[in-house]
């Protein structure tokens, strides 16, 4: 393992290359779209490993709290911002700027001399991940997490792919998924007192729903 940062700028590496891949092959993407997808892929697995063990092992009481708001805070802004804002520039110019635009973010993220986590607790070892599975609740965690990944998946897909069919329109999709954000941070404002498991309540009944 090559510690968090270096993980990080990796991941971001990989997926500039998908994303030209996309680009550069944008009229023949159905036919390399599983090569793409898997690229993609990878980088998306190493991120969020390794992110989930900075949470866990680097951030500690008063700290998680912060760094937990802050993400989840970012996550929802953008997830009300971002995909009208994005439907409306694949609807005016075309996908190819999307590509571009997101190929130059994970450009900048690869060479910006980001000034976080520079101790040698950041060179990982088999033995802290292996300690991670020895804690109280892991088999349990585990299990949760995947079904909400596979859950979390199929709703992006339905939410994205049949509003497609039905609308037709890459901003009318994207002013849905904007709608759907911020219906989802209403809902989290009004119930931010309640504990994890009535969240985890709430949220999986609005996804029923």
């Amino acid at each position: 393992i090559t510690g968090y940062l270096s993980e990080f700028k990796i991941t971001k590496l990989i997926s500039a290359i998908a994303a030209l891949i996309a680009l550069l092959m944008l009229d023949r993407i159905t036919d390399i779209y599983v090569i793409v997808a898997i690229i993609a892929g990878i980088a998306k697995g190493i991120f969020w490993n390794s992110t989930h063990m900075y949470n866990t092992l680097e951030i500690h009481g008063q700290e998680r709290g912060k760094w937990m708001s802050l993400l989840y805070s970012m996550d929802t802004i953008l997830g009300v911002v971002m995909p009208v804002m994005v439907g409306g520039i694949i609807s005016g110019y075309g996908y190819q700027i999307v590509f571009v635009v997101g190929i130059l973010v994970y450009i900048i993220a690869v060479l910006y001399p980001w000034d976080f986590n520079k101790v040698p607790a950041d060179q990982l070892k088999t033995s802290d991940m292996m300690s991670l599975s020895k804690r109280k609740g892991f088999k349990s965690w585990t299990g949760f997490m995947l079904f909400e990944g596979i859950t979390s998946a199929s709703r992006t897909q339905v939410f994205t792919v049949l509003p497609f069919l039905f609308i037709g329109d890459e901003f009318g999709v994207g002013v849905l998924g904007s709608a759907i954000g911020f219906i989802g941070a209403i809902i989290a404002f009004v119930f931010r007192n309640d504990n994890v498991k009535q969240k985890l309540a709430h949220g999986y009944f609005g996804a029923f729903i």
